[in-house]
């Protein structure tokens, strides 16, 4: 029986400083996702409130805001801190899952938006990440759509010539971020998949039996990396212009190594030993 049967949440004296960080990231997660539905609910729906806010940082205008689309994204934002905040602070073991279906979730809705749109509706569609260009257009579309093509504004720059074109419309986000996408979803899927161990060496064999030692952990990992920011910072610096399937391939590796580089503080546990 534990030292200590009434201590919130599974933090003790004795617990590894990975597990209080997990509950603080979990918690601070919970919250996130809580502030951004109910505000959102209070902006759209009391006048008062809304003549009260001022413009956000990374939107056109406050209109943006009142959207259904906007809002419609802060709702499923949230709902998935709040998933990810959860799993976080019960069992730091299941983040990885809950990380696993949000990606899934987006990625899907990636892939099926071109296909609910009529052919030849988006194209041309170039702006900068981190910013919404095209929010009005985006209003004009069914929910599923609008929510895909609205997450992709934000986070992607969108320009149609590195980007694949599915029935004949423009997907949501370029060829390297369905490539990380992929990866990502790969990545927590061996990290779903693996077996809690002491050492972040014997968690990552758990995920690829084949890296067995620190070595191996270290060069595949910088294999999987360092392809992306080579790719890219070519393209900026000099005249090389990279196609889509090689945007596609390093954004997968940077994905899939990223998620295993973040399962390995999710799956190890200093309390596990074989």
């Amino acid at each position: 029986m534990s030292d200590h049967p009434e201590a919130p949440l599974g933090i003790t004296p004795q617990a590894p400083p990975r597990l209080l960080v997990g509950k603080l990231v979990g918690g601070a997660s919970c919250l996130a996702g809580v502030i951004a539905a109910v505000s959102w609910l209070l902006i759209r729906f009391v006048p008062a409130i809304q003549a009260q806010v001022p413009p956000l940082p990374f939107f056109d205008s406050i209109r943006a805001w009142h959207g259904l689309a906007i809002g419609a994204t802060q709702l499923v934002v949230g709902a998935l801190l709040i998933v990810v905040g959860w799993a976080l602070l019960r069992r730091l073991r299941w983040a990885p899952l809950a990380f696993l279906l949000a990606v899934l979730l987006f990625t899907l809705a990636v892939f099926t938006a071109p296909y609910a749109l009529q052919p030849g509706t988006i194209g041309d569609i170039d702006g900068r990440a981190w910013h919404v260009d095209h929010g009005g257009r985006w209003q004009e579309m069914p929910v599923l759509p609008r929510l895909a093509y609205t997450a992709g504004d934000v986070v992607c720059h969108q320009k149609q010539e590195r980007s694949y074109i599915l029935h004949g419309n423009q997907m949501p986000v370029c060829a390297r971020d369905v490539g990380i996408l992929l990866g990502l979803a790969g990545g927590f899927a061996l990290a779903v998949a693996a077996t809690p161990a002491a050492t972040f060496r014997d968690t990552f064999r758990s995920m690829l039996p084949f890296a067995r030692s620190r070595a191996a952990v270290f060069t595949l990992l910088t294999g999987l990396l360092a392809p992306l920011p080579v790719d890219g910072f070519l393209q900026l610096l000099t005249g090389y212009e990279s196609v889509n399937v090689l945007r596609t391939a390093t954004g997968f590796l940077f994905g899939l190594g990223l998620a295993l580089l973040a399962s390995l503080f999710l799956v190890s546990d200093p309390r596990c030993y074989r």
